[in-house]
């Protein structure tokens, strides 16, 4: 009869550097095994020059701002995990490699697919949503409205609410409709993406503090 398997780790043989060798990746190589193609079908000659900042989070309630249509493939779907579930790591998103996630078992649990969607607002500021890929049984589901969200910001101004009756958000069109969305010409989706993640947010071996968070190793925290 097999032993059930447990959480407990077992003795192995292969050091953490050695398996964490294989693991190490680049962000270009994980959104290549998210999609076969990176063709970016965007066409930049209209868009805007200026940009503030660019952060990996969902847009601000109080503030209106349009959606970047998906490029061909659809938006990227990546692993991801928020920092403020876990103790002693910043309060952020962070991207998951897909060889560390699989590799993690059952200390993975946690850490979802997500499609990164990116917005920006009347100020410029470009936010990456991360859309976790779950669909709930209740059709006013936050999935659902999220994604009727996402269509609708592609043409209009927007901004959302929680809805105090359903679990779901609510949609707000602005009144004045005319403002140009700005994107940055040198930019196309994947840099963009790109861009928002960044090196720091990008996690790739057993030894960051997000990962031994969830394994349930002692660490210091890290700063943000």
């Amino acid at each position: 009869m097999s032993k059930k398997k447990t959480l407990e780790t077992e003795p192995t043989n292969t050091p953490v550097e050695s398996v964490d060798s294989l693991l190490e990746t680049s962000l270009d190589a994980e959104f290549a095994r998210c999609r076969e193609t990176q063709d970016d079908p965007f066409n930049a000659e209209d868009l805007g020059v200026q940009i503030i900042q660019i952060k990996l989070d969902k847009a601000k309630k109080n503030h209106y701002f349009k959606v970047m249509p998906p490029p061909d493939g659809g938006y990227l779907k990546v692993y991801m995990i928020e920092g403020k579930n876990l103790s002693g790591v910043p309060k952020e998103w962070f991207v998951i490699s897909e060889p560390l996630f699989k590799s993690l078992g059952n200390y993975g649990k946690g850490i979802k697919r997500h499609s990164l969607v990116p917005t920006i607002d009347r100020d410029g500021n470009i936010r990456v949503w991360p859309h976790p890929m779950a669909r709930g049984t209740n059709p006013c589901s936050w999935f659902d409205s999220r994604e009727e969200l996402f269509k609708v910001g592609q043409k209009d101004w927007v901004r959302f609410e929680s809805s105090s009756t359903e679990p779901r958000y609510e949609i707000i069109k602005a009144r004045d409709q005319s403002l140009k969305e700005k994107w940055p010409i040198d930019l196309h989706y994947t840099e963009l993406v790109k861009k928002a993640i960044g090196d720091e947010r990008f996690v790739t071996n057993h030894n960051h503090a997000v990962i031994r968070a969830m394994m349930g190793e002692s660490l210091q925290a890290v700063e943000a």
